[in-house]
């Protein structure tokens, strides 16, 4: 299994580009997932991202994290294959609690993408 991890993305009219780590053919991508975790504002900001993303690789699986109040919205974008959400309020508070080691913190991050 090969991952290609993009750190940085630039629109252009000719299409996408992906600065980082882009050696892998078209072809050979079947999932991308991107991380949205901002305001709806910044998502409905990404969805020319997305759309480019989409024209470069139309065979690939495109999945969306993004906080549940996007949801709706990332719902209405058609060339979201997948959305999974996640309640960045009560991640946040699980997060900043000192009281919760690392493990417990990841625990309740795996427990909150797979339900």
């Amino acid at each position: 299994m090969q991952i290609c991890v993009c750190l940085r993305f630039k629109v252009f009219d000719s299409g996408l580009f992906c600065l980082g780590n882009a050696n892998m053919e078209t072809s050979m991508v079947k999932n991308i997932l991107v991380i949205q975790m901002a305001k709806m504002g910044d998502f409905l900001q990404t969805t020319p991202l997305l759309y480019g993303i989409k024209q470069e690789h139309p065979k690939a699986s495109l999945a969306v994290l993004t906080d549940t109040r996007c949801v709706d919205l990332a719902s209405g974008v058609p060339f979201v294959d997948e959305i999974i959400p996640l309640d960045l309020t009560s991640f946040h508070h699980k997060i900043n609690d000192s009281q919760c080691s690392i493990f417990e913190k990841y625990g309740y991050l795996t427990q909150q993408l797979s339900s």
